[in-house]
């Protein structure tokens, strides 16, 4: 039953906004 929040869409898109921004900076140092 508890294992129901951590998959709400909610603190899911935090995620994947951070993933894209660490990704977006790696691509960016891996360009340099």
């Amino acid at each position: 039953e508890n294992l129901g929040a951590p998959f709400n869409p909610k603190p899911k898109r935090p995620t994947v906004i951070f993933f894209l921004a660490i990704k977006g900076l790696t691509h960016q140092t891996l360009s340099f």
